[in-house]
């Protein structure tokens, strides 16, 4: 299945399972019914929930909403999710009365959409996602050995559910790896490697997904568009449940959106890029919906 990226992330959804809380004093916008927005701040977080102080005593099963936002709140909403309080009582933190605890109902986050797709994902700056990958750091692989660690993530990932014959050196790439277009991109943690993506900028070799969607990739050329694939896609299972689908997980796609963020970035402010796409097997296409991906081919066997 093809897929193209046109504007920025659009929702998120966090599992039901209930997991440890993590100190998050980030600001946050809560609204009652239909009453003002009032600026408060999270105390903690979990997968399934935050404490957050408040003006009102709110009574169990009243529905908030929250917000969060990059910049200033009136400039550039990013985040919307709806909650419903569990408990309330009095705060001793001084700012603000009362406290609650509200938890995530439809487990989804919202974001607006903003003109051009690279500037609006690259610009996202969520403190609530940001509390899960605070310790690591996004970059462009510029030494051998990142990028032989990389390939090995990708064999190992891949080779596991079958999705690259198996090969002596235990590495995954393929000829558009080595094109002078072609970035790899890691997750880090320390010396750790939590995931890794990769983007093939088109040239005169073409793209990976040209020799399955030929007709597609030719219109889009000749729109003007001037198209970057993604792919070498993995996160690394040593650290993230591979039995956990990443739309359960909100720290699985905080570090999944994380690599995204800085391959949007390389292509802001380092190509010329306007567009990318993407193929993905079927089972993967809600996940890939989420940050905003356009269906716009059949499913077809891709080798």
């Amino acid at each position: 299945m093809l897929l193209t990226m046109k504007q920025q992330l659009e929702r998120i959804t966090g599992g039901m399972r209930r997991e440890p809380r993590k100190l998050a004093f980030n600001p946050v916008y809560h609204r009652y019914a239909n009453l003002p927005w009032i600026l408060s701040k999270t105390l903690d977080i979990s997968e399934n929930g935050a404490r957050i102080l408040t003006n009102d005593l709110f009574n169990e099963g009243d529905e908030l909403i929250l917000k969060l936002s990059d910049k200033k709140f009136q400039r550039n909403e990013v985040l919307s999710i709806k909650t419903r309080v569990a408990w309330a009582q009095r705060s001793t933190h001084g700012t603000h009365p009362y406290e609650c605890g509200v938890s995530f109902q439809d487990r989804s986050v919202t974001y607006l959409r903003e003109k051009s797709f690279v500037d609006g994902l690259a610009n996202i700056n969520c403190l609530f996602l940001q509390n899960y990958t605070k310790d690591c750091i996004g970059k462009t692989v510029n030494n051998i050995e990142d990028l032989k660690a990389a390939y090995e993530l990708l064999y190992n990932e891949y080779s596991s559910r079958n999705l690259c014959s198996p090969n002596e050196a235990r590495l995954y790439y393929n000829f558009y790896s080595l094109t002078p277009g072609a970035r790899t991109f890691v997750l880090k943690r320390g010396k750790d490697i939590l995931g890794t993506i990769s983007i093939i900028l088109d040239s005169p070799a073409g793209l990976p997904m040209e020799a399955t969607y030929p007709d597609e990739i030719r219109r889009f050329r000749a729109q003007g568009m001037r198209l970057g694939e993604i792919g070498c896609l993995a996160l690394n299972s040593r650290f993230f449940s591979s039995s956990r689908y990443s739309l359960g997980s909100i720290e699985k796609q905080a570090h999944l959106f994380k690599l995204f963020k800085t391959m949007t970035d390389y292509a802001r402010h380092v190509t010329n890029c306007t567009d990318m796409v993407m193929g993905c097997h079927p089972r993967h296409t809600a996940l890939y919906k989420y940050l905003d991906l356009e269906e716009i081919g059949e499913v077809r066997d891709h080798q």
